[in-house]
């Protein structure tokens, strides 16, 4: 199964918690092409989360995200993900 783990080799479980609150959370109401920074001072990964589209699908919130990360010790890149709100109101990553 894809997690975040999978899509984001490299980073600690801190920095992961950092990106969710990001995508999920600061992104609430933002209009499509926002762009928001992250950083975590403990690891000095970085990186920033664009809100690509905003879409409903079967009846869902998705939200599809790229992110341009920097990590230390390798080379910048980015990584698309798309995330949907769940019935309880958390959101999921959609693994197609």
């Amino acid at each position: 199964m894809l997690g975040w783990k999978n899509l984001y080799p490299g980073l600690n479980e801190e920095d992961i918690q950092i990106i969710q609150h990001t995508a999920r959370i600061e992104m609430e109401g933002k209009p499509e092409g926002t762009v928001l920074k992250w950083e975590n001072p403990s690891s000095k990964a970085k990186g920033v989360v664009k809100l690509i589209k905003r879409f409903y699908e079967e009846g869902r919130e998705c939200r599809r995200n790229q992110h341009s990360l920097k990590v230390i010790g390798s080379s910048p890149w980015s990584t698309i993900s798309t995330i949907c709100r769940q019935e309880d109101g958390g959101w999921k990553l959609l693994t197609r």
